[in-house]
């Protein structure tokens, strides 16, 4: 007997093998991390991760669920219940990218359980990185753009001290 590509009723669906693509073959689950942005339903008739050979709206009750991480339309297999990411930003239903030091876990499907913290930790390193080249006057001007209060932000005459409060602002890229 083989085995079913639908899901029974309850049940997620089997994984079906997916293939291992060349290391000069772009990711396309980690380009979704690096630009996320909401996926519409209609854009998706199959989980984009697993990509099963059956479609949502063939089984009936069978819902799509979102990762908060890439925007990306998955299925419950993918998406486990309580998978959870402490994330720097994620995108909500009205597809804007949030982000914060101190927010909420997220759902997040299983690519970026695997992968979004490292690659979070690396946009950070750049950013410090990025932040420690410039001059104070101009980390003065990147914290207001980024929405630094002026007030808190003209007692800080610390270079050191005004990297820390950019880095506790919500970052969008």
């Amino acid at each position: 007997m083989e085995a079913s590509t639908t899901p029974s009723e309850g049940q997620p669906p089997e994984r079906e093998a997916r293939t291992s693509r060349p290391a000069t073959q772009p990711n396309p689950a980690a380009e979704a991390r690096a630009r996320p942005r909401w996926v519409p339903d209609a854009e998706a008739e199959r989980c984009m991760l697993c990509k099963p050979s059956w479609r949502f709206r063939a089984v009936p009750g069978y819902r799509r669920h979102h990762c908060r991480c890439c925007g990306w339309v998955v299925c419950a297999a993918c998406l486990p219940e309580g998978q959870t990411l402490q994330l720097d930003r994620w995108v909500t239903p009205k597809g804007v990218v949030q982000a914060g030091e101190h927010s909420e876990p997220q759902r997040v499907c299983t690519s970026c359980f695997e992968q979004a913290a490292a690659e979070a930790a690396t946009r950070r390193a750049r950013l410090e990185e990025e932040l420690g080249s410039m001059t104070l006057r101009a980390l003065h001007r990147k914290a207001l753009q980024l929405g630094a209060d002026k007030q808190k932000l003209d007692e800080e005459e610390d270079k050191a001290a005004v990297i820390a409060l950019i880095l506790e602002l919500p970052l969008t890229n």
